[in-house]
């Protein structure tokens, strides 16, 4: 069971496939279409994962990932950094092999939501309306949506919502209407 992460909209989009070689976020057309998706053209957006598991909520930055390095390190994380990463959903590194690990996949998830949220604002600035599906691939994509947000990057920043809530992950619509100051 994977996230899977559709973009919607009527601009045609230049594919960037998935390379097993050369992993990075991706974005593909399909022929798949989600009942809620109304635009022309969809497209399957994954992370270096190739799905949209690698998405993430960029809870933790990288001020946050050099701080719990130098505590480590030091012997010990303080109770403040502790509570970031329980904050973010995942237990905090209890050594400097794991938090190797773990730092490697927070700046890989970064850098793919960073990549699909480019992708939505370079599709709203020049003038196209996008919508955003996100669900798990283990429930039915057409299952009535539980949420939808309606985000004008005019006024808000993208903040999409990739974790599980009480064991839950909702499916999730977003809507960015038209830039209209073109």
């Amino acid at each position: 069971m994977c996230m899977v992460c559709y973009l919607s909209t009527d601009r045609d989009i230049a594919d960037r496939p998935f390379d097993e070689n050369n992993r990075q976020f991706n974005v593909c057309k399909t022929d798949e279409r989600p009942s809620c998706l109304s635009k022309r053209f969809v497209y399957y957006c994954g992370s270096r994962q190739s799905c949209g598991c690698g998405f993430g909520n960029l809870g933790i930055t990288e001020d946050i990932l050099q701080r719990t390095e130098k505590e480590l390190l030091a012997g010990k994380l303080s109770k403040e950094t502790e509570m970031i990463w329980w904050d973010q959903f995942s237990p905090p590194p209890q050594s400097p092999d794991e938090f190797y690990k773990q730092a490697s996949e927070i700046r890989d998830s970064n850098k793919d939501t960073l990549a699909l949220y480019q992708l939505i604002r370079e599709t709203w600035e020049t003038g196209y309306l996008c919508e955003v599906l996100i669900y798990w691939s283990g429930g039915d994509e057409n299952n009535p949506v539980d949420e939808i947000r309606e985000i004008d990057l005019g006024r808000e920043l993208i903040a999409l919502d990739f974790a599980a809530h009480t064991g839950h992950i909702p499916v999730r619509l977003y809507r960015f209407p038209k830039n209209t100051n073109n």
